[in-house]
């Protein structure tokens, strides 16, 4: 598995707010109603950062072979490695929808005034809420994904302060 680019996260994000700010309309035509959007997404983002940062913290401990720790196996290491990975996109893509939402409300409400500014306040900050925990889940994600991180030969090498 290659490392997680930035660029790759920023245009999963790009990609996610152009359907987010697609989706209030979309909602509004098939059910009639505003586009929901719940304060209960912004919790789950953050207790699954929160888990994501502990464990990355337990696996940092495990590969550095703290006292009282026990070695982590490869296979767990490669596991880890993949949930880091699907994290960090799915926090990208997470954030994206809310940010797209969150965007459409704020000119739904100010620029054309289509939504009415107490309903649309509630809404941009629960979206922006959201998109402030997907943050720190992609961080957090970003984190494991790089302690989980192998060097190669070369790099170790160098680290060990032994000639290339």
């Amino acid at each position: 598995m290659k490392p997680t680019k930035i660029s790759t996260l920023a245009l999963y994000v790009l990609a996610a707010a152009i359907v987010g700010f697609a989706l209030p309309n979309l909602w509004k035509a098939l059910v009639d109603r505003a586009f929901p959007v719940p304060w209960s997404a912004t919790t789950g983002l953050v207790v699954v950062a929160l888990a994501i940062a502990i464990w990355a913290y337990e696996v940092k401990r495990r590969i550095q072979g703290d006292q009282g720790t026990k070695r982590l196996s490869a296979v767990v290491a490669v596991r880890t490695s993949a949930l880091a990975l699907a994290a960090s996109r799915t926090g990208a893509l997470v954030g994206g929808v809310y940010l797209g939402v969150g965007v459409y409300y704020l000119q739904a409400a100010y620029l054309s005034k289509s939504v009415a500014v107490g309903l649309a306040n509630e809404r941009i900050a629960a979206a922006f809420a959201a998109v402030v925990a997907s943050g720190l889940l992609v961080l957090a994600a970003l984190w494991l994904e790089r302690i989980c991180r192998i060097m190669p030969k070369d790099e170790e090498a160098a680290v060990d302060g032994a000639p290339s």
